[in-house]
């Protein structure tokens, strides 16, 4: 239960989360719990929307790959392949197919935002690749955030404040969103 969104404006490129962690039914708020969803990884930043373990994960994993290149979908997925033989190799990741048991490839159970010097990218659980060239939004409060950055599409606003607004539409209309919207901002390169 998150909301994760990205939004490229005048040269550069915001990602934005809400900052409430939830155990199942339980919302735990910033004031009381330091979880964040936002992780640097070289010059970029990354939001997950799913298991919290894989932002545990990613706070190890991303120092680690301080010079890792996140500015292409080549670069992102083979970062996010060697991710996913490290979870199985050096960390308790057991599950390699998610609740999908049709599709052949491994499962992530997971879905990630990527903001860097490259762009907006997405990626799916299993690492399917996307670009986008202006907005992207992932978790449960993906509907309200999509439109709200769609309704300020004329709007004079840099990335960081859509992005912020639409966090806020899903924290005010999900319930699986909450706290204040941590945002991040990266200048793109061809800027």
């Amino acid at each position: 239960m998150t909301i994760i969104v990205g939004v490229v404006r005048n040269g550069e490129v915001a990602i934005a989360a809400d900052t409430c962690t939830s155990f199942g039914s339980l919302n735990m708020t910033s004031d009381n719990i330091v979880d964040p969803k936002l992780h640097q990884v070289g010059e970029a930043w990354i939001g997950g929307a799913g298991w919290g373990t894989y932002g545990t994960v990613l706070s190890e994993y991303g120092p680690q790959h301080r010079k890792a290149l996140l500015r292409t979908q080549g670069e992102v997925y083979r970062f996010f392949l060697d991710f996913w033989h490290a979870l199985q190799r050096d960390y308790q990741y057991v599950n390699t197919q998610g609740d999908n048991r049709d599709s052949p490839w491994g499962q992530f159970d997971n879905s990630f935002i990527v903001a860097s010097p490259g762009g907006l990218f997405g990626v799916s659980s299993s690492i399917s690749v996307s670009a986008f060239q202006r907005y992207w939004a992932i978790g449960s409060g993906q509907e309200y955030a999509l439109g709200a950055v769609h309704a300020m599409a004329g709007v004079e606003a840099s990335a960081s404040e859509v992005a912020t607004a639409a966090a806020e539409a899903a924290i005010a209309h999900d319930d699986g969103c909450g706290g204040p919207v941590d945002v991040r901002t990266v200048r793109l390169a061809d800027a």
